[in-house]
């Protein structure tokens, strides 16, 4: 091989091994990527695993004890006697249905909280601006600064009505709000919203671990995880190819060194023994 010919050789061979040690950077980065994911995967499979819900004892007649835990629910709640109020306001959350009549007029009913004899503990208040309207129509003036809306009276106090939909949707939300100290549970009557701001102090609740959805972590976790794994094989034999090539890369251009090494001490040789 001929000195130009060797040099062109160099240069697309230097060329490629700067391709070569570009594509193996680019694998370790994704390689990372793979780490990271598998991390985050890891961490939400611990959550999903870990996580407790808030449980109320409930009573069953099927049990031996009499009753049985079960994971609250405003349903469940309510039968029990506790409602949710807002921590740091003066909101009960109720269920609500909305009725429309002929001219579209929409009325709201609110399911009040009820005494140990199911009746209301209080009449339903609606506010508007200046004026508050009792259940029979009657108004008074708003002294007490009322926001729009509809409100019960519980001793002094009036409590502002709130749609419960979400809570009744999602018996997580509870948990997680509980747990936050967004809501409070109480018991009212008509005199009285006993709190109970921690609801460790309530004796018909327990923390447990929560299994319904494990099964369900446990299968998303084993395809993330086989995705990974096949993702990450993939990308070794790409590496190893990779470094293959470039080992065979060197030691060519190791060879092609050699050979013009020879051939300029030979030339020089020639000039030499002249």
């Amino acid at each position: 091989m001929g000195l130009a010919a060797s040099q062109c050789r160099i240069l697309y061979l230097t060329a490629r091994q700067s391709d070569v040690e570009y594509d193996m950077m680019a694998i370790a980065e994704q390689q990372q990527r793979l780490t990271a994911e598998t991390t985050q995967i890891a961490m939400e499979y611990a959550r999903a695993t870990d996580d407790q819900n808030l449980q109320i004892k409930v009573r069953s007649n099927g049990d031996v004890t009499g009753y049985i835990y079960e994971n609250v629910t405003y349903a469940n709640l309510r039968d029990a006697g506790y409602y949710m109020l807002s921590a740091n306001k003066d909101i009960v959350y109720v269920k609500s249905t909305k009725d429309t009549d002929d001219a579209g007029n929409v009325s709201i009913n609110w399911e009040v909280p009820t005494d140990e004899n199911g009746n209301p503990i209080s009449a339903v208040y609606s506010v508007n601006g200046n004026s508050v309207t009792d259940a029979d129509g009657n108004q008074s003036e708003n002294t007490n600064n009322l926001d729009n809306g509809d409100y019960i009276l519980i001793g002094d106090k009036y409590y502002k009505l709130q749609d419960a939909e979400a809570y009744i949707k999602n018996y997580k939300l509870i948990n997680n709000k509980l747990n936050e100290g967004a809501i409070e549970l109480a018991q009212l009557s008509a005199t009285e919203a006993k709190r109970f701001p921690f609801y460790q102090s309530v004796d018909d609740l327990r923390m447990n671990f929560d299994t319904e959805n494990d099964t369900a972590a446990y299968s998303k976790y084993t395809a993330a995880m086989q995705r990974i794994n096949a993702k990450d094989k993939e990308l070794e034999t790409e590496l190893k190819l990779l470094e293959t090539e470039q080992t065979a890369i060197t030691k060519e251009l190791e060879s092609i060194d050699s050979i013009i090494k020879d051939n300029v001490d030979k030339s020089y040789g020639i000039f030499a023994k002249s």
